[in-house]
C-alpha cells in the first residue's frame, strides 16, 4: 500500500496509485470537470485500496481546490524566467500541485487567449511573471489569487501581491559604485518600457544623476527580450559619437553581453577603454571576458517566495491579499569596471 511520509494517506497518494494528477483526483472528488471513464476507474480503485475516507478529503471538497496553478511567463529562451519556473515547479509538485505554463513572447492578444485557456482550465490561483497593469487588471476578472513576479503594485488597488527586488534601489547603487570609481560619462541601456522593472531601474539612475550634477548620463531605449539589443544599440552609439562615454550599464547581463561583444569588435578594449555593468548576475557572468560586474537577481528565491505565497494563500483563508514582498538583491564586483581618474 502506498501511503505518504506521515502515514495518512492523502490526495497525492490516491493520485499517485492511479497515476494520475492531484487535479484530477480533485476534479473526481467534486464532480467539476468530466474526466475518462479509465481515469475514473483508476482513481475509484486507488481510493478503494488506500481505504481513503470522505473526512480525509473534506476540507478539499469544502474549499473546492483543484491543486492546479497556471503560471504565466514571456519566454522560457533565457536564464531568468527558465529558473524562476523551474523552482516553482518544483515547490508546486513537492506539495501536490499541478501547474500550467503559457509563455507569451510575441503572441499577438495574448491577453484574451490566456485568459479563456485558462478559465478553460478552472485554476486555483496564477502567478504572473513580468505583466503590466492592463493583463493584470484583466487577469483579475478569472476571479482568482494573483501573485505577480517582478511587479510592484504603483497603485495599490489591485488585489495582487507583488514578489520583487528593490529595482529602482539596485540601480541606484551600481550608478553609485561606478560614480566611485571614477566614472562621470555613462550611457545606460534600458530593457524596454513595458517592464516594469526597467522603469524602476531606469529611475534609479535618474535619482543618483540629480544627486551628482557632474555626471553626464546618456540613455538609450532597449528591450530585455531582444537578445541582439545591446550590441546593436552599442555599435551604433560608438559609430555616432564615438568614445565619449567610460562606462556602459546594461539593464541585465544578456544586454552587457551584447554591450562587450559590439566593442570588442570595434576595437574597444573592456574595460581599459570603456567599463561595462549588468544586472542579474547569470550563471555565465562570471565567465564572460571580462567577468561581469553586476546586481544578483535571486531568480530561483523569487520564484520560490512567488509560489509559497499563492499555495498559502489557497490553504489558508486568512491569508492577506494585496502588498509586495521585497527580496533582498547583491551587488557583485567582477573585472569588467575599472577605475579611472
Amino acid at each position: 500500500m502506498i501511503r505518504s511520509r506521515s502515514g495518512k494517506v492523502t490526495i497525492v497518494d490516491v493520485a499517485r496509485a492511479a497515476h494520475v494528477s492531484v487535479s484530477t483526483v480533485s476534479r473526481y472528488l467534486n464532480s467539476t470537470v468530466p474526466i475518462s471513464e479509465e481515469k475514473r476507474k483508476n482513481i475509484a480503485k486507488a481510493i478503494k485500496m488506500l481505504n481513503y475516507k470522505p473526512s480525509t478529503f473534506a476540507k478539499a471538497m469544502r474549499s473546492q481546490i483543484l491543486y492546479s496553478i497556471g503560471i504565466i511567463v514571456p519566454d522560457l529562451g533565457g536564464y531568468y524566467y527558465g529558473e524562476i519556473v523551474n523552482a516553482m515547479v518544483t515547490y508546486a509538485s513537492k506539495k501536490g500541485y499541478e501547474t500550467v505554463v503559457s509563455v507569451t513572447n510575441k503572441v499577438e492578444n495574448w491577453e484574451d487567449m490566456t485568459f479563456d485557456f485558462f478559465m478553460s482550465r478552472r485554476l486555483d490561483g496564477i502567478i504572473a511573471c513580468t505583466p503590466d497593469l492592463k493583463s493584470l487588471q484583466k487577469l483579475t476578472k478569472i476571479g482568482v489569487p494573483i501573485v505577480a513576479v517582478d511587479w510592484r503594485d504603483p497603485i495599490g488597488d489591485l488585489e495582487v501581491t507583488g514578489v520583487t527586488i528593490d529595482n529602482e534601489r539596485a540601480a541606484f547603487v551600481m550608478m553609485k559604485y561606478l560614480y566611485s570609481m571614477g566614472h562621470r560619462k555613462i550611457l545606460t541601456i534600458t530593457g524596454g518600457e513595458k517592464f516594469q522593472s526597467s522603469n524602476d531601474r531606469k529611475n534609479g539612475v535618474l535619482k543618483f544623476k540629480e544627486k551628482n550634477d557632474d555626471v553626464e548620463l546618456y540613455i538609450t531605449k532597449g528591450n530585455f527580450s531582444d537578445l541582439d539589443t545591446g550590441y546593436d544599440l552599442t555599435k551604433k552609439f560608438i559609430k555616432e559619437n564615438g568614445k565619449i562615454v567610460t562606462a556602459i550599464f546594461a539593464f541585465n547581463d544578456i544586454l552587457a553581453f551584447g554591450v562587450i561583444s559590439a566593442l570588442n569588435d570595434l576595437g574597444v578594449s573592456v574595460p581599459d577603454e570603456i567599463s561595462v555593468a549588468g544586472f542579474d548576475n547569470t550563471y555565465i557572468s562570471k565567465y564572460s571576458v571580462p567577468p561581469l560586474t553586476t546586481i544578483e537577481q535571486p531568480r530561483s528565491e523569487l520564484g520560490l517566495t512567488a509560489i509559497k505565497n499563492l499555495i498559502n494563500r489557497l490553504e489558508s483563508s486568512g491569508s492577506k491579499v494585496g502588498y509586495n514582498i521585497v527580496v533582498p538583491f547583491k551587488f557583485i564586483e567582477r573585472s569588467s569596471v575599472r577605475k579611472v581618474k
